[in-house]
């Protein structure tokens, strides 16, 4: 899978450019957990958070936004 850089939505001109582009990353997300086990999930990393965790804290700020 390609590396996402901090710089993704550098130099969007238009509303429907960053939609798109927003749309882009959370399908690389999707498409990075989609075949994950759920010990993969569910398993604490070195942060003591697995990835459920941090998709849930996306989830809450999303909710949030």
């Amino acid at each position: 899978m390609a590396e996402q850089t901090m710089d993704t939505f550098v130099g969007v001109a238009t509303k429907a450019e960053l939609i798109e582009g927003i749309n882009r990353v959370w399908a690389t997300l999707e498409g990075a957990i989609a075949g994950s086990s759920e010990e993969a999930l569910t398993t604490p990393g070195g942060d003591r958070w697995s990835v459920k965790d941090h998709l849930a804290h996306i989830e809450g700020w999303e909710r949030y936004l």
